[in-house]
């Protein structure tokens, strides 16, 4: 805001400068010598001084005047946005098109998730047509449920095994540990094998799958009781310190184990192995394939979930921005619209105290004509020139035209109008976008029902 002098022009006190310039005794000495002359036309040497003193005012203040005034002009030609309101109504429709059109390519980019949506409800559906299957997928349990329960089956048969299989062992319990991993670790890794990939083919609809299956299984069971049988008479032989324990296992193979402790290691190894195969099995739907193709669909439903939540959050983003520059825009046009105002008003003001200076000035400068005058007749015999009843005059002012102003108060209601009309159209675009992206729901009732 243009900062206003409280007084920018000289006062001129009369009574004050009658004294400095002693027109009273000037008056009265040249009267007293007859002049001027009474048929003098110019101006004496009083006079002018007394007129050279109001002009030097007068310049003063038209200086004053002149710099107050650029200050007022330059102030209300540098609100810049109100000189922008065309491009600020056209940028207002421009927005609401984008914003449109960003709704537009919106439901484009939703258009191939849904599509996958589609084609995942029609593989599910037909997976489970094909194979009788009614009941929803029972996909992988908790990690401790499945893989933690093998690790620690393999775990607890090691530590089962280990102090036994370190007895006479020239690593001793290190050397333990490691026949015992390796031991149990055939024992748990074939076990998981046969319970993820062949007791599901038990659930297979083909005979032909089932069977396999079922004997693949009866040969798994036949090899655990094997190999756990060996790997007891294995520990029966290190432990009676045989050379050899692994040929004396072999040959001591259909015989019973020698003592209780290899029974019952016996017997915790084929129960760790069933409880491996079965946590394997726990892994996965037990119906082959079925819990990929379930995955597969419920993978696709997230995709166009989080398609949906992408799309929305970016159109929210824009109707956003676009909402508060719109914002901005209007408290900015009814702020320079305020500030303008106030210039001018302003401006106005100056203008009218400077021309009521002016009259100001020049009634000064004749009062103190009249001082000078009345007392140089009254000291004189002769009669006065004929100029000393002629007033002083001051030319007008210099104000300069005020300003004209290129956009109309009209102009500015109608510009914000246009911007609180396209905010409501945008507000009313993004809301019609956003509610008419289809969720996942409303996708899945529709393909359901479908």
């Amino acid at each position: 805001m243009t900062t206003q002098i409280a007084n920018p022009f000289l006062h001129l006190d009369v009574s004050s400068a009658a004294r400095e310039m002693r027109l009273a005794a000037r008056a009265e000495e040249q009267g007293q010598r007859e002049l001027p002359a009474s048929d003098a036309h110019m101006l004496d040497g009083v006079e002018r001084e007394i007129l050279d003193r109001v002009s030097t005012v007068a310049r003063q203040a038209d200086q004053e005047s002149a710099a107050q005034f650029e200050a007022y002009d330059s102030r209300i030609a540098g609100f810049g946005l109100l000189t922008q309101i065309p491009a600020i109504s056209l940028a207002s429709t421009q927005a609401v098109g984008e914003m449109k059109a960003a709704v537009v390519q919106a439901n484009l980019r939703l258009t191939t998730a849904r599509d996958n949506v589609s084609q995942s409800y029609a593989q599910l559906r037909a997976f489970q047509s094909e194979h009788g299957l009614r009941r929803p997928a029972q996909l992988s349990k908790p990690f401790m449920a499945t893989t933690g329960a093998i690790i620690l089956t393999w775990v607890g048969e090691t530590v089962a095994n280990a102090f036994l299989l370190g007895q006479n062992d020239d690593l001793g319990l290190v050397g333990g540990t490691v026949a015992a991993a390796t031991v149990g670790g055939l024992n748990i890794g074939v076990a998981a094998f046969v319970g993820r990939k062949i007791w599901p083919l038990i659930s297979l609809k083909a005979s032909g799958s089932r069977t396999l299956g079922i004997a693949l299984t009866a040969l798994w069971g036949l090899f655990v009781l094997v190999w756990n049988l060996l790997a007891a008479h294995y520990r029966d032989a290190k432990v009676a310190g045989v050379a050899k324990p692994e040929v004396a296992a072999l040959d001591l193979f259909g015989t019973a184990p020698d003592s209780l402790y290899s029974w019952g290691l016996l017997i915790a190894g084929v129960l760790f192995s069933i409880i491996a195969a079965h946590a394997a099995f726990r892994m996965d739907d037990p119906y082959p394939g079925y819990g990929e193709v379930t995955r597969e669909h419920q993978s696709r439903c997230a995709d166009y979930s989080g398609e949906v939540e992408d799309v929305t959050a970016d159109l929210t983003e824009i109707w956003k921005d676009t909402i508060e520059t719109a914002s901005e825009a209007r408290s900015e046009l009814a702020g320079q619209l305020e500030d303008r105002d106030r210039a001018i008003a302003g401006r106005s003001n100056f203008a009218r105290r400077y021309s009521q200076f002016s009259r100001e000035l020049e009634s000064a400068a004749n009062q103190l004509l009249t001082i000078y005058r009345e007392a140089n007749r009254a000291a004189r015999s002769s009669p006065a020139p004929s100029h000393f009843d002629e007033p002083f005059s001051l030319p007008e002012p210099p104000i300069p035209p005020a300003p004209k102003l290129q956009v109309k108060e009209a102009d500015i209601e109608a510009a914000d109008a246009s911007l609180a009309a396209a905010s409501e159209k945008l507000s009313a675009a993004y809301q019609d976008g956003v509610n008419g992206f289809e969720t996942l729901e409303a996708l899945k009732a529709r393909l359901l029902n479908g």
